[in-house]
């Protein structure tokens, strides 16, 4: 309490307070708002459109990757029937028990094939807590699979 609010009703003093508070946590909310604005947007998956320029491309695939790691990319030419289908065939795999995922277990050879919770990228050297199973494209890579 302040010389000034020594004078003042308490209830008044308490208001003061209550408003102070509120306007203090209402700044730190305005606050937490910007800075929760400021990295989604820096952390925004990025589109590119594949019918760009070749360069442009090249130069927004590299930089997507390095600044945040994923990318979408449009104008692609694949069409929705076959991308639905493939989100589809991985819904139906990983709904498997794990035991039987771990039938087609990672092949550092074919580099292809399910993992759990054992990747660890050289970045790192640390495990990612995910299950995930690699694809190739390599003619008969996944064949035995």
């Amino acid at each position: 309490m302040t010389m000034m609010d020594a004078n003042l009703p308490e209830a008044v003093v308490a208001a003061r307070r209550r408003s102070s508070a509120e306007a203090v946590a209402s700044a730190m909310d305005r606050k937490h708002r910007a800075v929760s604005a400021s990295l989604m947007s820096a952390l925004a998956v990025p589109t590119i459109d594949l019918s760009a320029d070749k360069g442009e491309v090249a130069r927004r695939m590299w930089d997507a990757a390095l600044e945040v790691g994923f990318f979408y990319v449009v104008n692609h030419g694949i069409p929705q029937e076959q991308i639905d289908a493939a989100f589809a065939a991985s819904e139906g795999f990983f709904a498997h028990p794990r035991d039987e995922k771990e039938r087609r277990l990672f092949d550092t050879e074919r580099n292809s094939g399910y993992e759990y919770m054992t990747h660890a990228p050289p970045s790192t050297g640390v495990a990612d807590q995910k299950e995930s199973m690699e694809v190739t494209t390599r003619k008969g890579c996944m064949d035995e699979l």
